[in-house]
């Protein structure tokens, strides 16, 4: 069975997603990485060069591949479940589960990785917390659709909810 991490960046899902995998002892995979490893750039560089819906069809078409993995915890990049029918094919392909830490701890997180990020790059703190409350609020209802959802920020407590969920 493989499981699919889910939520807003910055809610933790590569750091969770490494370390729940190290306990089932599945493998791996961060979607961004594997974005990145396929297309041969950074994320920004794809956005900069190529535009976001280009974007979204490269991860559509990274996410599916993972079809064929086994046993593998993969972390999603935090708008995968929106689009192109992403979040349907998650929940048919595996078990999805939603991080949502509060997004006072997310913008905490996210403060030094603006430039990192492109939907946060050159926004100052204001601007930073807008754009985290709008994207939160504009995603929601995708991210809901997990089968299980978990509101912490204390990973032992994250990983014994998800380990006594599938377990």
């Amino acid at each position: 069975m493989n499981i699919y991490l889910i939520g807003l960046m910055g809610s933790g899902k590569s750091h969770i997603g490494r370390l729940l995998a190290e306990r089932l002892g599945y493998l791996f995979l961060d979607l961004d990485d594997a974005i990145e490893k396929t297309a041969d750039k950074s994320i920004s560089s794809i956005f900069e060069q190529q535009g976001e819906l280009k974007f979204r069809e490269i991860e559509a078409a990274e996410l599916r591949k993972t079809e064929a993995l086994i046993n593998t915890v993969i972390a999603c990049g935090g708008g995968t479940p929106c689009f192109q029918d992403n979040m349907q094919w998650i929940n048919d392909n595996g078990f999805s589960i939603f991080l949502n830490p509060s997004l006072n701890c997310i913008t905490e997180r996210l403060k030094s990785e603006t430039e990192k990020r492109p939907i946060l790059k050159g926004k100052d703190n204001a601007e930073l917390v807008k754009t985290i409350t709008e994207l939160f609020t504009k995603r929601l209802t995708f991210y809901q659709q997990a089968k299980l959802k978990i509101e912490s920020e204390n990973e032992l407590e994250i990983l014994n909810k998800i380990l006594l969920f599938i377990v």
